[in-house]
């Protein structure tokens, strides 16, 4: 089980954040990471030398100066002392995604690795310990992605003992971030445009536009067809957000890999043939990530492309001897999940559902989780020809995502759909721009 990362990228993205912050933080950040000496070093020096500590390049220091005076625990050579003789504690850096237990301890669930080509993955960490006074101290919440000092111990025990930053943000900092569960938000007001370069995706953006913390759903008369509107929807998310998420449900890895060529997303592939209870930890795991991007005032969209696999795998693990009796509350917590936050930050759901008269399964799932949804986009088959089904392609409160101009006209041209008059089709398809395609419309 894994997760493919952009590794490349997400240095770069780290450098970006530690250059808005200013000498005070950095310095927080380089004293809980290990860097040497970071009171005495310029900005710019100073960002090189956490991104060395961070990355690997360069060990953490166990020297005392320049530590916040909090950090009382014992040095490695203190606790060499201790251990009458026996191999002294080693520190190092330790990058890793939060998993926190009901007892207030956790552990790092994962941790980012580099290859020398190809994507980066999530690996199973080497059992790094969280004691409850480090998580309780940090603030730490499940899915937070941490890079802190963890010691090996003369019994080989690797506990955490330090934490430089949460999600890319210094500790210090992150302690004030609301919770997603706290926070009451409307209904979205910032818009994807996903058609760009896709005039098919037109009709999309005007008939059920989707928004920045919207429980979406893109529904097709076949699985090809899911993953083709998924691929180019996705393709132009990636332009406007630089979190997201596709999570691949016993997809195989050429499957997977096929559908993310040329996108800059971090695919979790959840391998075929995986236990149903780890597949369902390791998606509610990207969720709480996702949550907790949002919660830090930052945007993440979470794609989904099979509902029907995802209330498959619930129902496993939850009744695998009743594979009839499905289960609808892991697809519903994801839903659910799905906000815009009153501070800033959002967390959006895009799902694929495929509509087949010999699937009962499919058709199950659409009709108990369709009305979860804020948005829903659905194309039919007529004719052996794809049209778009106006009848169940909509977005609620559409007005708070359209201009006054755009929302008259996706009313009248929807009137006029329905009726059985889809004529405009030409002029929004074949226009060179959205935004031509809508003045032209507009003046006819």
């Amino acid at each position: 089980m894994s997760v493919l990362l952009n590794y490349g990228v997400h240095e770069e993205e780290r450098k970006k954040k530690l250059e808005e912050l200013d000498i005070h933080d950095l310095r927080k950040i380089g004293r809980a990471v290990g860097v040497k000496s970071p009171t005495t070093q310029q900005k710019s020096d100073l960002i090189n030398s956490i991104l060395d500590v961070e990355y690997g390049r360069t060990p953490p220091t166990n020297s005392r100066r320049g530590r916040h005076p909090k950090a009382q625990e014992p040095l490695a050579t203190e606790t060499a002392e201790a251990a009458d003789g026996k191999r002294p504690a080693v520190s190092r850096t330790v990058r890793g995604v939060v998993t926190l237990l009901p007892n207030g301890e956790g552990v790092l669930t994962a941790e980012w690795t580099t290859q020398d080509k190809g994507p980066v993955s999530f690996t199973p960490a080497e059992n790094v310990k969280i004691p409850a006074g480090v998580a309780l101290e940090a603030g730490l919440r499940m899915g937070d992605v941490i890079v802190g000092v963890a010691r090996t111990d003369e019994s080989e025990a690797v506990s955490l003992y330090s934490v430089g930053s949460i999600n890319g943000t210094p500790s210090e900092e992150a302690k004030n971030r609301e919770r997603i569960q706290a926070a009451f938000g409307g209904y979205p007001t910032q818009k994807f445009y996903l058609s760009g370069t896709e005039p098919k995706l037109r009709v999309w953006d005007l008939f059920s536009p989707l928004g920045r913390g919207s429980r979406a759903l893109a529904v097709t008369p076949s699985e090809s067809e899911t993953e083709k509107l998924l691929h180019s929807a996705v393709k132009n998310i990636c332009m406007q957000c630089k979190n997201v998420f596709v999570i691949f449900n016993e997809d195989y890895p050429e499957d997977a890999a096929e559908f993310c060529e040329g996108l800059s997303v971090t695919p979790v592939l959840l391998e075929y043939g995986k236990p149903a209870e780890k597949r369902i930890c390791a998606i509610r795991l990207v969720l709480e990530h996702c949550k907790r991007l949002a919660e830090g005032g930052e945007d993440a969209v979470l794609v989904i492309p099979s509902l029907t696999k995802l209330v498959l795998t619930a129902t496993e693990a939850a009744s695998p001897a009743l594979p009839t009796a499905l289960n609808f509350g892991l697809a519903k917590e994801i839903f659910g999940s799905a906000c815009t936050l009153t501070g800033g930050g959002s967390l959006t759901v895009l799902t694929g559902a495929v509509l087949s008269a010999m699937d009962d399964v499919a058709s199950a799932a659409y009709h108990e989780l369709s009305r979860a949804v804020n948005m829903q986009y659905a194309l039919t088959k007529e004719n052996g020809k794809l049209c778009v089904d106006f009848t169940r392609t909509y977005t609620k409160k559409v007005e708070k995502l359209l201009s006054a101009y755009e929302f008259t006209l996706m009313e009248n041209l929807k009137e006029r759909a329905l009726n059985g008059d889809i004529t405009f089709m030409d002029a929004l398809l074949n226009a060179a721009t959205y935004e031509e395609a809508i003045t032209n419309l507009s003046e006819g």
